[in-house]
C-alpha cells in the first residue's frame, strides 16, 4: 500500500546580513538527537504552499515576510508518530529587513531554540541540519543561482 503524501511548505528565511533562521527540535525520543530545520510545516486542508509558508512563519517565529521565489523541492519517506508518510517539501525564499530579529514560537511544536546562522557558521557546525545539503543549497542561493541549477 502506498504511503500517504504529506505536503509541506518551508522557508529559507534570511535576515539583512544573509543569515538563515533555523529552529532546533528535540522531540524527546531517546533514539533521536536534536536537529535543525527551516521554518515550515504541513499544509492544512485547501491551503496553498505559499499560504502555509506564511502561516507557519507566523506560528513558529512571530515574524511576517513576503514569500519570494520557490527555491527547490524534495521528496522522501518519513516515519511520524502517526505513521509513515511520503513527504513532499517545497522551499521558498523570504527576507526580513533587520539583522537577527527576535523570534518566538506560538505553535505546539517542540521547538527548543531559534538561531540565525551565517554561512560560515553552518559550514563549521557539527550539528544535524535538515535537509542534509542545506549549507550548500544556501551557498547557491546566496550566490544568486537556484539550487540544482547547472
Amino acid at each position: 500500500m502506498a504511503k500517504p503524501v504529506r505536503e509541506v511548505a518551508r522557508l529559507v528565511l534570511l535576515d539583512a546580513n544573509n543569515a538563515a533562521l533555523l529552529m532546533r527540535y528535540d522531540d524527546g525520543l531517546a533514539d533521536r538527537i536534536s536537529y535543525w530545520v527551516t521554518p515550515g510545516g504541513a499544509l492544512e486542508r485547501g491551503e496553498s504552499h505559499r499560504a502555509a509558508a506564511l502561516r507557519e512563519l507566523m506560528e513558529e517565529t512571530g515574524l511576517a515576510a513576503e514569500i519570494g521565489a520557490e527555491l527547490w523541492e524534495r521528496h522522501f519517506d518519513l516515519e511520524l508518530p502517526q505513521g509513515a508518510v511520503h513527504q513532499h517539501e517545497r522551499f521558498f525564499l523570504a527576507r526580513v529587513d533587520t539583522v537577527a530579529p527576535r523570534v518566538f514560537n506560538s505553535s505546539p511544536e517542540p521547538i527548543r531554540e531559534h538561531r540565525w546562522w551565517s554561512l560560515s557558521a553552518l559550514k563549521a557546525t557539527r550539528d544535524v541540519i535538515y535537509p542534509e545539503d542545506f549549507t550548500s543549497a544556501l551557498a547557491t542561493v546566496l550566490n544568486g543561482a537556484p539550487h540544482g541549477a547547472a
